[in-house]
């Protein structure tokens, strides 16, 4: 770029950079609300964004940057540590993965949003046990820290003023479940526990790609007998379409489709299919989502799970 060398001693010498991590759920243009906001506001904003009441801010650092920036003083949420890894993997695992474990089977139950899938009496059930029955008992931190994390994440979702839509999180999907459901279920295999909704959340999105034609937008038909669009990494689309091919209608070939899925290593950075037993609950997961339904294979596993 050229820089003047006295800039870049400027940034050397004179400037920290800090790793932070952000908490906040931020919707979007407010659509259903926005004649409302616009009428209270006195003008009219095409750009208006709606974002929760909620705040969290880490910030990794000594007890300098506190005395530099003392947002604790003036009642903010945020955290200044010298390591921040908790708080993202507590965000990571949590509020990120229960969106991404509960959002596909959600939208194929025909469900918009999130608040939707928190009130339904299936969905919002299942999304809360997917959080303290699997997601909290996988992860290595102290367990107060999490439930109390959770409390505040299930309160979140339910607010009905966000219109968090559904059809957004699933964007880039298969790259949120790498991130964010798969580590939940590597780290539960290796406390010695099998994390059944986890699965059912695989096995839900592996659905997502089942009427598909390989092509982008993701094309999807729910149980309210609307369709769905959404879009994802190219290969990821064509790798799960084509998984579907071997698919007749039996655990037996469910089998064949979710091993293909599981054994891609361009998908996973790993052969996920070398846990036999997490890929035969998988398939038969899958299986129960195309002949059962989504809502009566999440109360099967609600019962007895």
């Amino acid at each position: 770029w050229k820089l003047e060398n006295e800039f870049l001693a400027y940034l050397d010498e004179d400037c920290t950079f800090l790793n932070t991590l952000v908490d906040r759920v931020v919707s979007g243009y407010p659509t259903a609300n926005a004649a409302e906001y616009e009428q209270k506001l006195g003008y009219t904003d095409t750009l208006m964004t709606c974002g929760e009441m909620f705040h969290f801010l880490a910030i990794e650092g000594d007890d300098s940057v506190k005395d530099l920036l003392p947002f604790e003083k003036i009642g903010l949420n945020v955290v200044v540590a010298k390591d921040i890894t908790p708080y993202r993997l507590r965000k990571v695992r949590i509020l990120n993965g229960a969106h991404t474990s509960n959002v596909p089977a959600a939208f194929l139950a025909g469900l918009d949003t999130v608040d939707q899938m928190m009130s339904g009496k299936v969905t919002g059930e299942f999304a809360r046990s997917v959080i303290y029955d699997e997601i909290i008992p996988a992860v290595n931190l102290e367990k107060g820290m999490l439930t109390e994390f959770a409390d505040a994440v299930v309160n979140r979702f339910m607010d009905p003023s966000m219109h968090h839509q559904l059809s957004s999180i699933l964007m880039n999907c298969t790259s949120k479940v790498k991130a964010r459901v798969v580590p939940s279920i590597l780290d539960a295999r290796k406390k010695g526990f099998m994390p059944k909704k986890l699965c059912f959340a695989l096995a839900a999105y592996f659905a997502l790609y089942k009427n598909a034609d390989g092509k982008l937008p993701v094309k999807v038909q729910r149980a309210d007998g609307k369709s769905g669009e959404f879009n994802d990494d190219a290969y990821a689309v064509e790798a799960l379409s084509k998984a579907w091919s071997f698919y007749k209608k039996s655990e037996s070939t469910a089998q064949l489709t979710v091993k293909s899925i599981l054994s891609d290593v361009k998908l996973w950075d790993r052969d996920l299919s070398a846990d036999v037993d997490l890929t035969s609950m998988i398939a038969k997961l899958t299986h129960a989502v195309i002949t059962d339904g989504i809502i009566p294979t999440m109360q099967d596993l609600m019962e007895n799970a």
